[in-house]
């Protein structure tokens, strides 16, 4: 059975806001790359970009790991 109010949250709340913060976390992730291989002679410039490129990728480590949790939460509880 599932409840309306639920899904609703789900589907207007959470949905919208997981993707966009995936997708916050790949343009990150795309600028640390464009930025480190740019500006690959300046090793500044390269470390901005390896920071970009690490922290884009937790971002999406954890967008990730948000929609297995929200999954096994809406699975277990029968939703």
């Amino acid at each position: 059975m599932q409840v309306p109010i639920i899904a609703n949250i789900e589907r207007v709340v959470l949905n919208p806001i997981i993707t966009l913060l995936f997708g916050v976390a790949v343009v990150i992730f795309v600028y640390g790359v464009v930025i480190f291989v740019w500006k690959s002679d300046d090793e500044e410039a390269r470390s901005v970009g390896a920071k970009h490129i690490m922290w884009g990728l937790i971002g999406l480590f954890i967008m990730t790991a948000a929609i297995v949790i929200k999954n096994i939460i809406k699975a277990s509880l029968n939703f």
